[in-house]
């Protein structure tokens, strides 16, 4: 942003290398800066600490440091041209990020650990284990935690809204018309943090459909538009129990077939917008 100046400071916290670095909003425009905010990221996730500024103040420059597990920032206000310099420990924010670095951690190596069928059709007592869920990569995560409208991240950094969603074990049940959950990945602001989703992504979905509809129904998709409505890929499931593949405006033919109370494995791939 022009006339500013963030502050980008490598770290060690929790045992975990991280990048911290600070970026102002523009809400008032004009190339206004106010609102500055710490961000953290391990190259994979992206996390917002929050507001270290005061309210609207204008705030174009700041530095970060972090040292003895203490961490600090000098930022500028400009107050009517009026500058003056704010130097303060962040003793909250501190506690924010090791909370979350925590979380990293235990959904990493929950997700490493489990064990995965070798061989689904063999018996329980001889299935062994396949390869480790990777986490590399891995930037979200929803699974263990909902509300009647909301489907926590659980590495906490991009929620996703619902609706007509009944919690279940290990997930939501969406029923009636509208039901469905909407993740935002590629929308939140002037702050996109997942940028990379524009040209290369994989969603995978673990899914049971309960009922066949009366017609073509949406299940799982993916949109680079606002609306979300213009997918740019995904699968639907029809009233023939066929499923529908989806790539943009071009005509699919149905392939394959689907079963009532089934669990299935749905997975979204994306390289190079292609």
């Amino acid at each position: 942003m022009p006339g500013s100046k963030s502050s980008f400071t490598a770290v060690t916290i929790e045992g975990m290398r991280m990048m911290l670095f600070t970026h102002p909003l523009n809400f008032k425009g004009r190339w206004l800066r106010d609102r500055l905010q710490p961000w953290l990221t391990d190259n994979q996730r992206i996390y917002n600490v929050g507001q270290v500024s005061i309210g609207d103040e204008s705030s174009a420059y700041i530095s970060v440091l972090y040292k003895d597990d203490k961490l600090y920032c000098l930022h500028e206000i400009n107050s009517n041209e009026v500058y003056s310099l704010v130097f303060a420990r962040l003793v909250g924010e501190l506690r924010i990020i090791k909370s979350v670095l925590q979380s990293w951690n235990k959904w990493d190596s929950h997700l490493s650990s489990i064990c995965t069928p070798a061989d689904p059709a063999t018996s329980l007592s001889e299935r062994g284990c396949g390869p480790a869920v990777t986490t590399v990569g891995l930037v979200g995560f929803l699974s263990h935690s909902a509300t009647k409208n909301e489907w926590e991240d659980a590495y906490r950094c991009v929620n996703a809204s619902t609706a007509n969603a009944e919690r279940v074990t290990n997930g939501l049940n969406f029923a009636g018309v509208g039901g469905g959950t909407l993740w935002p990945v590629g929308r939140q602001g002037q702050n996109q943090r997942y940028r990379f989703a524009n040209y290369v992504f994989t969603l995978v979905a673990s899914l049971t459909i309960h009922e066949t509809p009366q017609a073509v129904a949406p299940l799982l998709g993916a949109s680079l538009d606002s609306s979300g409505d213009k997918k740019l890929l995904g699968l639907s499931y029809d009233e023939n129990r066929q499923w529908q593949p989806i790539y943009g405006s071009t005509p699919v033919t149905p392939t394959g077939l689907w079963k009532v109370n089934k669990k299935y494995h749905v997975v979204l791939t994306m390289e190079n917008k292609i």
